[in-house]
């Protein structure tokens, strides 16, 4: 007999484009009899809302599975699919019926992506009992991914972006989504028309999906043009753009109309920076008649060049604001902003509209560039960071205190006046600052670089920079040091703590190789350094000496070098502490072997130094040094200076030294921005000695930045100075301990080449020896220019200066060349330099060098 087949649901997967829906009325004869069912009548499709299903709480007897057939029919459902979807369902024999729970179970066979329609159905049986019947549309099954057609690209290119799909459902999104992978390969090659179809066909009949590749013609830009660039010049443009023009061999010049719309974007945006706040920009693409090449154009319609006329600042603070509403302005309905003077009658500290204007990169009467803009918006908050509230930072993330721009167009006039509109934020005040994660390193170590001072304004410019410095004390692992600030404290409003986070790293290196300099020749190196030692700290048992946990945890740096070489020999040792007596003062000490052959004698120095050092806030630093040396000329050619025999034997050696410094560039090993400047000033014989003299010497480097491509790869111009004195004169001054220029220090001129040359001993006539001056100074200017990311550079230069015997610009040398740059981050932190120098003006008794290799060390 029939059974009433009662439909209780249908479903269609939404996540999957290739699911059908399936609506279900009134089911018969669907393949399902059995004994005890009751004869068949027709029942509605579906119970109303407000009416009791009949089929509610009656007791299940069987669920059943039956897969989806052509024509209507259905047919049992087996295999892996079977057994899925019977772990997946919740309706189950012996428990009563319940419809929201026949829902969960389709909506979670739904997710599974095996299934194109699932419907589910009711039989009623004469004892009451139900039957459900689960109906599943299977999704099929892709058997295999092909592709053809392909010629540019392999198979096996394609299949990385497409194979993955094989022996998984039927999805057109993801199937889709291949396809758009494979037709980018494409684009990034320059095939900009090819197309990527699927064989629907053959999918449906085998299960294999087969990419159809239409690859097209290889695209490329064989010119970029601009129409309608009126204040910029082509040239200027282009370094706002990534679509660049076809050369053989160094560009491929592919078209890609998505690069060329972000152009439009990133032309926009060039001319907004710069005040032309109306500008529109298009693109035009015109293909050669062949469809291998084309011309892409970009129009730009400029509009006018507006300017700044005022900056106002209110204050849109919700407390500030409710607080004055209710003060005094009770019976006004909404208030949206605050001025300084209001904020002033509250007694809060703000900034004034002048103080404001003060504070702004960007001026009245300014070309309104938005780029200057978001700068002044920077300037103001971190005014608002020395008073303590938290601003954005760059290593911290966001802050609380937020600055946006509301411009108000004349419409007379191409002028802007500008609001600011401030929400300061709540200030804070240091709390405690908590140190976790270090498991070896004293506590005091850390807490030294920390900045933040509890019970002051919290700073956030400080965090960041005691993070920035423990991360270049290089005791912990690099990227590791954390440096948060901590939600209010419940018991104390407006305190707030900050925890720093660090992981320790292993800070002991052992450093082996050979290196070659144009100055010091063939050099081997030996190295070992310990940047976490604590002599103070020494082992208590064997285990921890051969563990290598004694003398650890001080943040002193000791330091064993060894530097056999051809030309010059240098050995020494030692140690560092950045804190003495967990002071803010540093102290070095060192012993040392220094050996030198010169082309005419022999140089061996035998001492040590010791100094001690302080910073001066963030830029300033300060050194006294004393030195004690033993410096011994030996091996002296007859035909040498006078000079040269004077000194020639041993040379007691004292000086005491102090050295200024100031730093503002923005890498200490390749700086972009910022200069450095050193004065220092020696006095040898202070200590006892053979010599007494006074050694002057003062240096100024800046650091600027021509040009930033979009990539972040720099154009830096370097300007270099220098001048060295000795008031005493030559005379005073042992022939080592004189000022001299070449090598690295001039280029075009081999060490110590630019010097004056002394009277040889043998004939009385005047050599060709240098024997030093009392007087130098250097100027000198550098454009590096990248030329591959930032690993390749190459340099033009200009070295000029004179060494004198006395005060005095005579004999005023010039040299200029070219060079390169390349960066190996696994030989050396810095560039290795490699430059080509050829004098303008010289001496006739200077000594030349066209090829100058060494590490181009800034500082």
């Amino acid at each position: 007999m029939a059974a009433i087949v009662r439909p209780v649901m249908a479903f269609r997967n939404k996540l999957r484009p290739s699911v059908l829906v399936v609506l279900a009325g009134v089911v018969g004869g669907v393949g399902v009899e059995g004994k005890g069912q009751e004869p068949a009548r027709a029942v509605s499709p579906l119970v109303a809302q407000d009416q009791p299903d009949p089929y509610e709480d009656r007791p299940i007897r069987e669920v059943r599975l039956l897969r989806a057939e052509e024509g209507g029919k259905t047919g049992p459902l087996t295999g892996p699919n079977a057994q899925l979807a019977l772990n997946q369902i919740r309706t189950l024999p012996g428990r009563p019926f319940r419809r929201q729970t026949v829902t969960q179970d389709i909506s979670t066979l739904g997710g599974l992506g095996r299934f194109k329609t699932i419907s589910a159905q009711v039989q009623l049986q004469t004892d009451g009992s139900v039957v459900v019947i689960y109906v599943l549309g299977e999704q099929p099954i892709i058997e295999d991914v092909q592709v053809v057609g392909n010629r540019v690209i392999s198979d096996q290119e394609a299949l990385a972006i497409a194979g993955a799909l094989s022996g998984t459902a039927v999805d057109r999104f993801e199937i889709d989504r291949a396809a758009r992978g494979i037709e980018n390969l494409y684009r990034e090659k320059g095939y900009y028309a090819v197309r990527v179809e699927v064989d629907e066909k053959e999918l449906a009949a085998s299960g294999i999906l087969v990419y159809r590749i239409i690859e097209g013609e290889r695209v490329r830009v064989m010119g970029v043009q601009f129409e309608g660039n009126v204040s910029f010049t082509a040239r200027e443009l282009r370094s706002a753009i990534r679509t660049t023009e076809y050369v053989p061999v160094f560009e491929s010049g592919p078209l890609d109309d998505e690069v060329v719309q972000a152009d439009v974007a990133e032309l926009t945006k060039f001319y907004r920076d710069r005040g032309y706040l109306q500008v529109r920009a298009s693109s035009r693409v015109t293909p050669a008649p062949n469809g291998k090449e084309a011309i892409v154009t970009f129009v730009v319609d400029e509009g006018p060049l507006y300017t700044l006329r005022s900056v106002k600042v209110r204050y849109v603070t919700p407390s500030a604001v409710a607080e004055y509403r209710e003060r005094f302005a009770p019976d006004v309905r909404q208030i949206g902003s605050l001025t300084p003077e209001q904020m002033a009658r509250l007694g809060r500290r703000c900034f004034t509209n002048e103080q404001a204007a003060g504070l702004m990169l960007l001026k009245a009467g300014d070309v309104y560039s938005l780029d200057k803009l978001n700068k002044s918006k920077a300037a103001i908050k971190a005014a608002y960071g020395t008073l303590g509230y938290i601003v954005d930072n760059v290593i911290l993330g966001p802050g609380d205190v937020i600055v946006t721009e509301r411009e108000v167009l004349n419409p007379e006039r191409p002028e802007v006046d500008l609001v600011l509109e401030i929400n300061e934020g709540k200030p804070a005040v240091a709390g405690m600052v908590t140190v976790l994660g270090n498991e070896k390193t004293r506590q005091q170590v850390i807490l030294h670089n920390i900045l933040v001072r509890p019970g002051r304004p919290l700073n956030v410019a400080d965090v960041a920079e005691s993070r920035k410095r423990l991360e270049a004390s290089r005791l912990f692992e690099r990227g590791s040091v954390r440096a948060t600030i901590q939600p209010e404290r419940p018991d104390e409003p407006g305190v707030r703590d900050v925890l720093v986070e660090v992981t320790e790293t292993n800070t002991g290196e052992f450093n082996f190789g050979v290196a070659v300099d144009s100055d010091a020749g063939l050099v081997g190196q030996f190295t070992v350094t310990q940047r976490n030692f604590d002599l103070f700290d020494p082992p208590r048992s064997a285990g921890e000496l051969f563990s290598a946990t004694g003398f650890r945890g001080g943040g002193q740096t000791a330091r064993l070098e060894i530097l056999p070489g051809n030309l010059s020999q240098r050995y020494s040792v030692s140690l560092t502490e950045p804190h003495f007596l967990d002071s803010d003062y540093s102290a070095t000490g060192r012993v040392y072997l220094n050996t030198r052959r010169y082309r005419v004698y022999d140089e061996e120095r035998l001492g040590t130094g010791f100094g001690i050092g302080r910073r001066f806030g963030t830029v300033w630093e300060g050194s006294v040094g004393a030195r004690v040396e033993l410096v011994d000329i030996s091996d002296v050619e007859p035909s040498s200076t006078v000079d040269l025999f004077e000194a020639e034997g041993q040379n007691l050696m004292t000086s005491v030294g102090v050295r200024l410094t100031r730093d503002t560039t923005d890498d200490r090993l390749r700086p972009s921005r910022g200069s450095y400047t050193s004065l220092g000033v020696d006095q040898f014989g202070a200590l006892g000695g053979d010599y007494s003299f006074t050694r002057l010497a003062a240096g100024y480097k800046t650091f600027i930045t021509l040009h930033e491509s979009f990539l972040g790869y720099k154009t830096v111009l370097k300007l270099d100075s220098s001048v060295g004195y000795i008031p005493q004169g030559q005379g005073d001054a042992p022939l080592f301990e004189r000022l001299y220029l070449g090598g690295q220090s001039f280029r075009g001129f081999s060490n110590r080449g630019v010097s004056p040359v002394g009277i040889r001993k043998d004939t009385g006539q005047l050599g060709r020896d240098p024997v030093g001056g009392s007087f130098s100074c250097f100027f000198g200017a550098e454009v590096n220019q990248p030329v591959y990311e930032d690993v390749i550079g190459v340099v033009a230069f200009i070295d000029t200066g004179t060494v004198q015997e006395s005060f005095g610009l005579d004999q005023y040398r010039v040299s200029v060349g070219v060079g390169m740059r390349v960066f190996i981050p696994q030989v050396s932190p810095m560039p290795l330099a490699f430059d080509f120098g050829f004098p303008l003006l010289k001496e006739d008794t200077d000594r030349k060098r066209l090829f100058t290799f060494s590490i181009d060390v800034p500082f």
